[in-house]
């Protein structure tokens, strides 16, 4: 994988726009084959059939790629968070305490709908994906609260 945060940026957009832009002519390359072989074969009124899906089919790709992306984005603001959630709840499991990972698997459900029915009327659909990291970062702290005051993960001795 190639690391594009460093070199010549303009190059760099270039190296990484080229592909996305050739798979995107490829795949409006399958539409023109499809309409090829459907006109040359069966006729105006397949023809048309496949005019019309092929025009609605992108338009909710796309419609749809929108909102993936920024569901993507938000989502990776809250990876810190969830990989934390899910280390200390692994930890905890390790060293015995399988109830405070499912108290806080409860109260994350509960803290996942009480936020999402606050933000949707606010943002809409985004209001759902914003809630997911939220809970997130707000769950992962009783859990290192938890791990921090175990005597097992305390250092022994002196110094601290």
């Amino acid at each position: 994988m190639k690391d594009l945060t460093k070199g010549k940026t303009s190059k760099l957009i270039l190296a990484f726009a080229i592909p996305i832009f050739m798979a995107n002519i490829l795949q409006l390359t399958y539409s023109i084959v499809d309409t090829r072989i459907v006109g040359s074969y069966l006729g105006e009124n397949s023809l048309a059939a496949v005019g019309a899906t092929t025009t609605l089919s992108n338009l909710m790709i796309g419609f749809l790629m929108g909102m993936a992306v920024s569901y993507i984005f938000i989502i990776i603001a809250g990876l810190v968070a969830t990989f934390l959630y899910d280390a200390c709840a692994a930890a905890l499991r390790a060293l015995g305490d399988t109830v405070t990972p499912l108290v806080s698997s409860s109260l994350e459900m509960v803290g996942k709908i009480v936020i999402a029915f606050t933000l949707v009327p606010l943002l809409g659909y985004t209001g759902v994906i914003v809630a997911e990291p939220i809970v997130w970062f707000i769950m992962v702290i009783p859990l290192l609260v938890k791990i921090y005051t175990m005597p097992v993960l305390r250092k022994q001795g002196h110094g601290i």
